[in-house]
């Protein structure tokens, strides 16, 4: 069961216990909340981690790797050469790959495949 409180600075804060987890945050909203808190609550009933929050848009390792062209384009990294080429031939090969999925078989693979293509480790 969650609790919903007002705190004094007007923000609504989230506690959320189950078993031995506990997971709480903080929302301007009241509305942005309750939905969060019956979020968690749903996939504490299904048996997930209420640790590890994952967007919802992220579905393919292909949204990961824009998300993280992204943030470094939002702190002002440049992307270099070598780093592009890297995420897009990550994006080509693995990008379909769910990222629920993707494991490390998956990713031996395709340093093999690349090992194969004629890349030498670094």
């Amino acid at each position: 069961m969650s609790s919903i409180h007002r705190l004094p600075s007007g923000r609504w804060r989230v506690q959320i216990r189950r078993g031995r987890q506990y997971v709480s945050r903080s929302f301007l909203r009241q509305a942005d909340a309750k939905s969060w808190a019956l979020d968690m609550e749903r996939r504490a009933d299904r048996g997930e981690s209420l640790l590890v929050a994952r967007p919802k848009h992220l579905k393919r390792f292909s949204d990961l790797i824009d998300l993280h062209i992204a943030d470094m384009a939002e702190v002002g990294k440049p992307l270099r050469r070598s780093k592009a080429y890297s995420l897009e031939l990550l994006s080509k090969r693995l990008g379909y790959v769910a990222i629920k999925d993707l494991d490390r078989v998956c990713l031996i693979d395709y340093g093999r495949e690349r090992r194969q293509d004629g890349t030498a480790p670094a």
